[in-house]
């Protein structure tokens, strides 16, 4: 089965289709374990569960989770790292996405931006 990419025609035979799909999902699982472990996230966790404008529009926090398909982006520049990301909220009254911009300056977190939505929240 011919694959075409642009100019360039690969041809994976079908035995390697399953084999391919497996190490795929694999690594994909391993990355989301590991986004979903990480240091930013923590950082994010005890930011949205510390705000008071977040407890207002959803009640008291109960659940953050960074899901498998939700927006996770990391960056380097020099020593600093920025993360993006988008996690699901869920309180005792509503629940919401938020989205995060993070950056790490010598092993230091803060928040850049955070918004539900169009509407800016401060977790700072």
């Amino acid at each position: 089965m011919p694959l075409e990419i642009g100019e360039i025609r690969v041809n994976v035979p079908r035995r390697y289709w399953v084999p391919l799909v497996v190490i795929a999902s694999i690594f994909s699982v391993a990355l989301h374990f590991y986004r979903a472990h990480g240091e930013a996230l923590e950082f994010a966790s005890q930011a949205i569960r510390k705000s008071a404008a977040i407890q207002r529009r959803i009640g008291d926090v109960q659940e953050i989770r960074l899901g498998i398909l939700e927006s996770y982006k990391e960056r380097f520049v020099g020593s600093t790292m920025y993360v993006h990301m988008a996690v699901h909220v869920a309180g005792s009254s509503g629940s919401a996405r938020v989205v995060i911009d993070l950056r790490r300056v010598t092993g230091v977190w803060a928040i850049a931006d955070a918004s539900i939505g169009t509407e800016s929240i401060d977790l700072n």
